[in-house]
């Protein structure tokens, strides 16, 4: 966008003009302006895209935290559903089984992610 103005006016110490490949290496600059195109939101060619003023990673970034606190939220919920069913049955006196404490395990991860409408 700048390239004119970078390459007539910075000299090539300047810290813009050492901080880019394409401008350490001019062979490369050529090839570029096939696939880089400048554009503005009121240009006719800008409008095919939705300008936010947010980068991308920062979208990215925020989807994280969202399924971040939503794995969080899965996991007390499986820990409230178990304690509920082992208090529900009175669990303490040694009887509850490998095999029935998987199943109570997986019924329980069921009712969640059923209850949250997501599919199992």
């Amino acid at each position: 966008y700048h390239q004119d103005y970078i390459t007539e006016k910075l000299d090539e110490t300047h810290c813009v003009r050492q901080g880019c490949m394409l401008y350490l290496n001019p062979a490369l600059m050529e090839p570029a302006h096939n696939y880089i195109k400048a554009s503005h939101p009121w240009e006719e060619h800008g409008k095919n895209f939705q300008y936010t003023g947010i980068p991308p990673h920062v979208t990215v970034l925020f989807q994280i935290r969202g399924f971040q606190e939503q794995q969080r939220l899965v996991a007390d919920d499986v820990v409230g559903q178990m304690t509920d069913v082992l208090d529900e049955r009175q669990i303490g006196g040694g009887n509850l089984t490998e095999a029935r404490m998987n199943s109570i395990v997986e019924r329980s991860i069921d009712a969640v992610l059923e209850r949250r409408g997501w599919s199992v």
